[in-house]
């Protein structure tokens, strides 16, 4: 069980570094600098939250559809034990890409204190569901972590949106909109091409997912969030004229 875990742990903790872990030091010290500046901040927690939701949705809900293929393709059939586990922490890890962002925010805004104790609840929550859950299997305790997850992450939102005072409603259709929309529609994709498509399976069966999920998500993400994405690439160019000068 510990070895499963283990093994599904760190490939997740190797993605998140690929998407999160790139944004997380530049997020912390912009948040720091905002903290008498509200309207600047809340741009930077939007412009931020869309490019976290736009790295790592499509990677973690990719990888949890294409993951009982590619998971025996890459690794032998001797790890088909992990593949639930790796779902539960790619759902864990696309919770934390939106969740970093957050404790950024609320860290670095004056609230250390409060985060810490939200912190400590969630551990806890975790620990206790681990002691509860440990004799029913591995599949289980994943399940209740996942679970605990999406029960306490609206409280951490809560607090998010009160210190940026802006409304629940502008935090989903400005930062996570574009991000959920394309993702959804790479994994209706996804479903089409298994549903519909010929019989496919190992090697070809990993290639079509990969051909039919990733134009798919760009080409949406263009469309729907193009705006969010020149914005971001004109504050880069900026920051690179400032340096420059």
């Amino acid at each position: 069980m510990l070895g499963i875990f283990f093994f599904a742990r760190r490939i997740c903790e190797i993605l998140q570094e690929l998407t999160i872990g790139t944004l997380l030091p530049v997020t912390r010290v912009l948040f720091a600098s905002l903290q008498t500046e509200k309207n600047q901040r809340r741009e930077a927690f939007i412009l931020s939250s869309f490019a976290a939701a736009t790295a790592a949705f499509p990677l973690f809900i990719g990888f949890i559809i294409v993951a009982p293929t590619a998971i025996p393709f890459v690794f032998g059939s001797k790890w088909l034990a992990a593949i639930y586990p790796l779902q539960c922490f790619a759902m864990l890890s696309l919770m934390m890409s939106i969740g970093v962002m957050q404790a950024s925010l609320v860290r670095f805004s004056g609230h250390a204190r409060w985060w810490f104790g939200f912190e400590c609840v969630v551990s806890l929550s975790g620990f206790a569901a681990i002691l509860l859950l440990a004799p029913e299997g591995l599949n289980r305790i994943m399940s209740a972590l996942v679970g605990i997850s999406f029960l306490l992450w609206p409280i951490a939102t809560r607090k998010t949106l009160k210190i940026l005072d802006m409304s629940a409603a502008t935090y989903i259709f400005d930062a996570l909109r574009p991000a959920l929309i394309s993702v959804s529609m790479m994994a209706i994709a996804l479903f089409a091409l298994r549903e519909l498509g010929p019989p496919m399976y190992g090697t070809s069966q990993l290639l079509a997912q990969f051909a039919v999920a990733i134009p798919t998500y760009v080409i949406m993400i263009f469309l729907v969030g193009g705006g969010w994405l020149q914005q971001i690439l004109d504050k880069i160019r900026s920051s690179r004229n400032h340096s420059a000068q």
